[in-house]
């Protein structure tokens, strides 16, 4: 039995899974229609579904059995900004711990093969991440052995995604010290001040329009990472260019032009056809003159 599956994680079942898929597949769909016409319409949407782009994602590891309920959960947890990497027994859970790269973990006291119980003991040994264990309401005293052994939330099910998504963002935001902004972004080659707003490239201080340092500075928060265009036009909401679709494609354009980056080949500032963009954090750590050529201005 799963943190997941066990429970649906729905006070209701099934009908609560599919509520949620519905709505979110509804508000896309009404966002999709009315934002070429309406895009004060396209901004609330995406206040409204979407962290801010400048906060790091949150890695989570769940344990999850059942392939369909893993599906629609990932898909859900995604659209709050968490990646969700699936295990299926405690063994797995040890053992993509113990290789580092997640944020929190969520187990259950009947996870397969190794206990939820048993687990926060074995991830405590070697990690200090969070741990939300969930338990059956019968079993309200396995929340205290669980806090005991070294979990930091314990949550009785049927319980609901968005009570979910809250604690595991609530946890993750006190383990990374409530992470003030940071002053800067040094990504080798480049280095963008945050606080004085200027960007070095190769040592050479680069001018930027307001929109091409909040475009710029999400991009590199998230270097070789794709960050769709939608996300990229949150950077700009409020502004003139909101109302046009293709604004982030002149942005891009400008930017890629004032990295000297190949316009009809970009190697650095890259097209992902049918996803978004990227910012190649290998050349960036390259030296210059490894790096691909840029134009000269």
């Amino acid at each position: 039995m799963s943190a997941l599956s066990s429970t649906r994680l729905f006070a209701g079942g099934e009908t609560e899974t599919l509520v949620h898929i519905a709505r979110a597949t509804l508000a896309q769909c009404l966002c999709g229609s009315v934002r070429k016409w309406c895009p004060q319409f396209r901004a609330g949407y995406r206040l409204w579904t979407m962290p801010t782009l400048f906060e790091q994602p949150i890695r989570a590891l769940l344990v999850e059995a059942d392939h369909e309920i893993w599906e629609g959960t990932a898909s859900i947890l995604r659209s709050h900004w968490i990646e969700a990497t699936r295990a299926t027994d405690g063994i797995e859970i040890l053992s993509a711990i113990r290789k580092g790269g997640f944020d929190i973990a969520v187990l259950d006291v009947e996870t397969p093969r190794l206990g939820g119980l048993e687990l926060c003991q074995e991830i405590r040994a070697v990690s200090a991440i969070p741990i939300i264990v969930t338990t059956a309401q019968a079993n309200q005293g396995h929340c205290v052995r669980a806090l005991e052994l070294g979990a930091d939330d314990c949550l009785t099910r049927p319980l609901s995604l968005r009570e979910l998504v809250a604690r595991i963002r609530v946890h993750v935001r006190r383990s990374r010290g409530s992470a003030r902004p940071r002053p800067h972004l040094d990504l080798g080659r480049l280095k963008i001040d945050l606080q004085q707003r200027f960007v070095r490239l190769d040592g050479r201080e680069l001018s930027l329009t307001t929109h091409e340092f909040s475009l710029l500075q999400a991009l590199a928060a998230h270097a070789g990472h794709v960050i769709n265009r939608e996300q990229l036009l949150e950077t700009t909401r409020g502004s003139a260019e909101d109302a046009f679709d293709r604004s982030i494609d002149v942005l891009v354009s400008r930017l890629r032009q004032k990295l000297g980056d190949d316009p009809r080949r970009p190697a650095l500032l890259k097209t992902v056809r049918g996803r978004g963009y990227l910012l190649a954090k290998e050349l960036l750590h390259d030296t210059p003159n490894s790096a691909p050529s840029r134009r000269r201005r």
